[in-house]
């Protein structure tokens, strides 16, 4: 499906910064309202969440992802 508004390759949301001990883990868990991925739709005045997959991506910044979901 093509979308009907040009987008940004990635967006920065629940975005959260971590200090782990080096070869330390921990469990995070983030929600990320469906609103994020929505756009301001100017034709109808509201915003707009357009159908499809999205995917999401964690990581320790934009070039280090680490775990990639999709739904």
């Amino acid at each position: 499906m093509t979308p009907s508004v040009v987008r940004p390759l990635r967006q920065l949301v629940a975005h959260r910064r971590l200090h782990l001990a080096p070869g330390a883990g921990q469990c995070v868990e983030s929600t990320v309202p469906v609103a994020e991925f929505g756009h301001w739709d100017v034709a109808h005045g509201r915003w707009a969440v357009e159908p499809g997959t999205y995917e999401i991506q964690a990581g320790a910044s934009s070039t280090d992802i680490r775990l990639v979901a999709a739904g």
